[in-house]
């Protein structure tokens, strides 16, 4: 019974020092209790001793787990006044969090969270972890283009820091494609032109602007930029391919890139603010578009009249159009009338001679281009 007795007095004591312990641990690595509503996600940072933690930091660290980021920054710039290290510690481990889980977050949320590093860079505006976490955000909201003036500002002050050469790579150069593809010249350029200041070794911002100088019937300009060019880059495959159609366009020589479509040849159009795709036809007078590329056009055109004409099944009804200007290449005509064929098919539509005839025109099959020279009376 004494033995008994012993082992049930241990046993207690022990069960109440396993308590005690528990309730000294981080309430991080506490049981969870199932019936409580669950907590936003943590930072979890690796804290400092209890002793040695500022309760201004605390403060601001339990805050932040709350997602109160408002509060967490009044406190957090408090202990900063004393507590410099350790506050800066505990920044960089936030802006590590935030930058782990921004993709998943809500955009409520992302800019809680930018505010939140935009108040602790107007107390630490050399940051360069928070600084990048700004940048990243604003991408993250849909901002690619405040977001890359952030970056310009941030790689002005500060050159040689290589994560911004990182983020050009990963945000500069898929914004100017992604413009380049929607044809938004003036706005690439804009875009470009300082950050060319800043990197002129850099491929990519000198062909996305002569591209666009080009597209805008700029080849002056475009001629211009290659001229300035170091060697290196004047001489690369795609710099010298558009300083030749910079100089064809000044001359006034187009080169029209073509698809080749059995034993036909297809090239892009512009057309009422769509870009539709054409079979070269010089036997055809009047450039026909399909019902469906019709139904496409993006921009309104004048209905003319109905007219009755030959085709391949016989004579046909068919409705005339006119569109203030087509453009192919850097060539452009107007106003155009064209034809919409009856038949629903899928396929390019026909291009006529009445934009051809106002070119002396070329089909290089062997590099599958057409080249267009303006007639002198045009």
């Amino acid at each position: 019974m004494q033995v008994k007795s012993t082992l049930l007095g241990l046993s207690l004591l022990l069960n109440a020092y396993l308590g005690w312990q528990l309730s000294q641990l981080s309430p991080a690595l506490q049981p969870a209790d199932s019936t409580l509503t669950p907590k936003v996600p943590q930072a979890r940072p690796i804290r400092a001793k209890d002793s040695d933690t500022p309760a201004a930091v605390a403060q601001a660290q339990q805050a932040f787990e709350q997602a109160r980021y408002e509060q967490a920054l009044v406190s957090l710039l408090q202990a900063r006044q004393t507590h410099p290290d350790i506050t800066q510690r505990y920044a960089q481990q936030w802006w590590q969090w935030i930058d782990t889980q921004r993709m998943q977050a809500r955009q409520t949320q992302l800019f809680a969270q930018l505010a939140l590093v935009q108040g602790y860079l107007r107390a630490d505006p050399q940051a360069l972890t928070a600084q990048r976490l700004e940048i990243l955000l604003y991408q993250s909201l849909g901002q690619p283009d405040e977001a890359l003036t952030r970056l310009l500002i941030a790689y002005r002050r500060n050159p040689h820091y290589t994560e911004w050469q990182t983020l050009v790579d990963t945000l500069l150069v898929p914004r100017l494609v992604a413009l380049s593809q929607q044809q938004q010249w003036h706005e690439l350029l804009t875009l470009a032109a300082p950050w060319y200041d800043e990197k002129p070794q850099m491929l990519p911002l000198l062909i996305h602007q002569v591209e666009a100088h080009l597209a805008l019937l700029q080849p002056a300009e475009a001629l211009f930029l290659i001229a300035q060019a170091d060697h290196t880059l004047r001489h690369h495959q795609k710099t010298e391919a558009l300083y030749q159609r910079a100089q064809a366009l000044q001359q006034g020589v187009t080169h029209v890139p073509l698809r080749r479509l059995g034993s036909h040849f297809v090239l892009e159009a512009r057309l009422a603010g769509t870009t539709i795709e054409l079979m070269i036809d010089t036997g055809a007078s009047v450039t026909s578009l399909t019902q469906q590329q019709f139904a496409t056009l993006a921009q309104a055109v004048d209905y003319l009249d109905t007219r009755t004409v030959s085709t391949a099944n016989g004579l046909a009804n068919v409705e005339f159009y006119q569109s203030e200007q087509m453009q192919i290449g850097d060539q452009v005509r107007g106003p155009m009338q064209f034809a919409v064929m009856n038949e629903m098919r899928a396929g390019p539509g026909l291009l006529g001679m009445n934009f051809l005839r106002h070119f002396d025109f070329d089909i290089d099959q062997q590099n599958a281009v057409l080249i267009l020279r303006p007639r002198s009376h045009n």
